[in-house]
C-alpha cells in the first residue's frame, strides 16, 4: 500500500533548490498546479503566498506544519486576484495581527484591560488605521512588537511583502497556530466573492 502523501512528502521549512530536496507549502502548491518548482507558483495570489511561506517557516515542527499548513495547500490554487482583493487581504492579515493576535498576547501577559483596549480599536483597513493601531500598539512594548512592527510598516506605506510576514510572527507570541490558518482561510475566502 501506498503511502499517503503527507508521509511521502513532508513540509519542510525554507526554500529548496529541488522537489527531490524536498518542499515548503509554496513549492507544494506549484507542484499540485503543475507549474515549475518554486515557492511563489503563478497561480497564488502574491500576499497570500508570503504569508504562507512565512507560516510555513515559523510553525516549529513538521506535525504542526501537517495539522495547520499542509490543508492551506489545495485551497492556495488559482487564488490570483486583482490589486483591491490583495489589498483587502493584506489588511484584514494585519487587523487580525492588532485587534486578535496582539490582544492575545496581552491577555496571555496577563493585561487584561489593555487586550480588551486592543480589541475594541477600530477595524484595519488601510494606512491610516494602521497609524492609529501602531500608535496603540506602541505603548505595551515587547509583548505586541510584531503587530506593532507590521502595523507601523503598513502605516508608512511599504509594499506589502515587506510587512506582511510579520503577521504569521504576531500569531507566533503566543503560538495561534488554528487562528492563523483560519486567517489564511478568510483572506482565500475574499478573493472566491470576486470569481463568482
Amino acid at each position: 500500500m501506498r503511502k499517503p502523501l503527507h508521509e511521502r512528502i513532508p513540509l519542510l521549512p525554507g526554500k529548496h533548490p529541488t522537489r527531490e530536496h524536498g518542499m515548503c507549502a509554496m513549492e507544494l502548491v506549484a507542484w499540485l498546479a503543475g507549474e515549475e518548482h518554486t515557492d511563489q507558483p503563478e497561480c497564488t495570489c502574491p500576499v497570500l503566498g508570503s504569508v504562507v511561506r512565512t507560516f510555513n517557516d515559523v510553525v516549529p515542527d513538521t506535525d504542526t506544519r501537517n495539522r495547520y499548513v499542509r490543508p492551506l495547500v489545495p485551497r492556495l490554487i488559482h487564488t490570483v486576484a486583482d490589486e483591491a482583493t490583495q489589498r483587502r487581504r493584506a489588511f484584514l492579515a494585519l487587523d487580525t495581527a492588532v485587534r486578535f493576535f496582539a490582544a492575545m498576547s496581552l491577555a496571555a501577559a496577563g493585561k487584561i484591560d489593555a487586550a480588551e483596549s486592543i480589541n475594541a480599536l477600530p477595524e484595519v483597513t488601510d494606512e491610516a488605521t494602521a497609524a492609529d493601531a501602531a500608535a496603540a500598539l506602541e505603548r505595551h512594548g515587547r509583548t505586541v512588537h510584531a503587530a506593532w512592527w507590521t502595523a507601523a510598516r503598513a502605516a508608512e506605506g511599504h509594499r506589502v511583502e515587506l510587512w506582511i510576514g510579520g503577521v504569521v510572527h504576531a500569531a507566533r507570541a503566543t503560538r495561534t497556530w488554528q487562528g492563523m490558518r483560519r486567517l489564511v482561510e478568510s483572506m482565500i475566502d475574499l478573493g472566491v466573492e470576486i470569481r463568482r
